[in-house]
């Protein structure tokens, strides 16, 4: 019986994550920050190129923000549910841009993979 309630809870909460917004995946803290010498615009489409250029089924989508870029990556459907599951802010600062990923997945592949394509977009 003890199982079958750790089970129940681990899919609950896994259930619970798979909703969330972008604003809930922000919530959570950085998981990666960085800055480059590059503008926002640059690196946030450095960023939404490689993702679309390696086929993942996440979604990409960029929006302006007063202070830069906002992108998301959210699924219809995969093991994870439905929701967002990163979110990148890239803002403008005088000498460049700072970049803050932000992630619904604690240590997933994906998570390192779309890590490393933002912290390969700050050179």
């Amino acid at each position: 019986m003890r199982a079958f309630t750790s089970v129940g809870v681990t899919l609950m909460a896994l259930l619970l994550a798979a909703c969330a917004s972008p604003g809930d995946v922000r919530m959570k803290g950085a998981a990666f920050e960085g800055s480059s010498s590059r503008n926002a615009k640059a690196v946030a489409g450095c960023i939404a190129d490689r993702w679309k250029a390696g086929g993942h089924r996440s979604r990409i989508a960029a929006r302006r923000t007063a202070t830069g870029y906002s992108l998301t990556a959210a699924t219809d459907l995969d093991i994870y549910g439905k929701g967002t599951n990163f979110v990148i802010n890239v803002e403008d600062t005088k000498d460049g841009s700072t970049t803050r990923f932000f992630s619904n997945i604690a240590l997933s592949s994906g998570t390192a993979l779309v890590a490393d394509i933002a912290r390969d977009c700050q050179k």
